[in-house]
């Protein structure tokens, strides 16, 4: 499937977004990203375990919403 991102734009992501998190509390100094508008967020390195928020308004229906994917790969320590 071919990836697509279209959210609500506002300036600071305020109304509708996707937020990647270390943590669930999703707490500023946890947060690796909040994502709005229509520009494909870049491919990101994350810890083992991230969490993921949407939120919505409702107040745009016209976006189309967004497509996520992700790849787990087996860590490998380069200290042998």
């Amino acid at each position: 499937m071919r990836s697509f991102f279209n959210l609500e734009y506002s300036s600071n992501c305020e109304n509708d977004f996707v937020e990647l998190s270390r943590s669930q509390n999703f707490s500023a100094d946890q947060r690796l990203g909040r994502y709005c508008g229509n520009r494909l967020p870049s491919r990101t390195t994350v810890p083992s375990t991230v969490w993921v928020k949407f939120r919505s308004n409702a107040n745009n229906v016209t976006a189309r919403g967004f497509v996520a994917s992700y790849t787990s790969r087996e860590y490998q320590s380069i200290n042998q």
